[in-house]
């Protein structure tokens, strides 16, 4: 995007007009000074974790390297793990309660009726006949 550069007419005499300039030798020195801490870091992870592996094992043997690869174990019972397949599921659940008769909260005395009677209903009472 080109700056506009003001005219004559547009300047003012208290306001100094000066190129951008990025400074880039302060740049390069804050890009080095990153880089060298983010490598210092690096390095003195590295040192932390060996101290670390030394730690837990001082004679830098590593016996899992010798384990065979792991066999594939056969007849496993996977059925306490399955759902049964005669479960029934949330959506029969709410078939039944769309289809059947019941109370829906006995206390304040509502009743649940059938999807396809309270269709019936409706079309009856916007008929103009009253059931």
């Amino acid at each position: 995007m080109s700056e506009h550069e003001p005219t004559a007419e547009e300047r003012h005499d208290e306001v100094t007009y000066m190129d951008d300039v990025v400074p880039r030798l302060l740049v390069m020195r804050a890009l080095t000074w990153t880089v060298v801490i983010a490598v210092t870091l690096c390095v003195v992870a590295y040192f932390l974790l060996g101290f670390d592996e030394r730690a837990l094992r001082p004679d830098r043997r590593f016996p899992e390297r010798d384990l065979p690869a792991p066999h594939v174990v056969a007849n496993v019972r996977a059925a306490p793990f399955e759902l049964p397949d005669n479960m029934p599921s949330l959506n029969d659940d709410e078939r039944v309660l769309l289809h059947s008769w019941g109370w829906s909260d006995e206390k304040r005395r509502i009743v649940r009726i059938p999807v396809d009677r309270a269709e019936q209903l409706l079309l009856d009472r916007a008929a103009g006949g009253r059931p």
